[in-house]
């Protein structure tokens, strides 16, 4: 097919899946593969989208934050200071705390403010705390704990607070240049993510229709759902885009509560009025 005419094809669908219940009735006339491409088509579109506001908002952000890191520890630590790891506890000496927060820009709902934390105890939440024996690490509200000897291994080592600058600064070069790099697979990677989580959400909600349909004596042709629920996924994957920046902390699944609603109205918009 032709770009123009690809490109005609989908804003024809567009325009007839969001504006007219007859584009549903006629739905088993048309062929699985257009309802598959049609989906496919507009996540690739999103996920182009999702990587360039990344690439354009949080990439400089992440970039200067780690270039940031070597120059805040170098403040907090102490000239004096000695980190030594003995193979069962890491130690920092003299004793201190070192913290380091996240600029505004890059927190997000769930996420402490605060990056990482090395000391005994804390208060605040921190996305990694480091303690002399464990290393606690918190991502989207989930706490995942390791043993430090699984993270450093049994080799000792002690560093001076110049070598732990060094060290740092070294990371953050390294950090930057693989940052450099993968912004450009970011859209495969938005792509994938979405190509996972939304096939395994489409395949569990259309096979929830199948079997309730079939209880209320309502049966269709798991193919002819199938279509139903193509179109109707990708509707209430602009709400669920648009709810995400308008209510960034929702408690529900914007998702699937639209992806529902959507998906009734269409429903009982075909059992009455079968030939609209």
């Amino acid at each position: 097919m032709q770009p123009k005419k690809f490109l005609r094809w989908y804003l024809d669908t567009w325009a007839a899946c969001t504006t007219t219940f007859a584009f549903y009735q006629n739905l088993p006339s048309r062929s699985l593969r257009s309802s598959v491409a049609f989906v496919l088509v507009s996540y690739t579109l999103l996920s182009l989208v999702q990587a360039s506001i990344f690439a354009k908002q949080v990439v400089p952000e992440l970039r200067q934050l780690i270039q940031t890191i070597p120059s805040v520890i170098e403040q907090q630590l102490a000239v004096e200071s000695k980190l030594t790891w003995d193979g069962n506890e890491l130690q920092l000496t003299p004793a201190q705390t070192v913290r380091f927060a996240l600029p505004p820009k890059l927190l997000r709902a769930n996420v402490p403010e605060t990056a990482f934390f090395i000391g005994e105890t804390t208060d605040e939440p921190a996305i990694v705390h480091v303690t002399p024996t464990t290393l606690l690490v918190q991502t989207s509200g989930q706490s995942q704990t390791l043993s430090l000897t699984e993270v450093l291994g049994p080799e000792q080592f002690s560093l001076s607070q110049v070598e732990v600058v060094e060290w740092l600064r070294q990371t953050s070069s390294g950090a930057e240049r693989l940052i450099h790099t993968l912004q450009y697979f970011l859209p495969v990677f938005f792509l994938l993510n979405y190509g996972i989580s939304r096939s395994l959400f489409l395949l569990v909600e259309t096979m929830l229709l199948y079997v309730v349909l079939r209880v209320y004596r309502q049966p269709k042709h798991l193919v002819e759902l199938s279509k139903v629920t193509l179109h109707v996924l990708v509707l209430a994957e602009v709400i669920n885009q648009w709810a995400a920046i308008v209510l960034p902390q929702a408690s529900v699944s914007i998702l699937s509560l639209s992806f529902w609603v959507l998906l009734v109205v269409v429903l009982l918009q075909q059992q009455r009025h079968p030939n609209r």
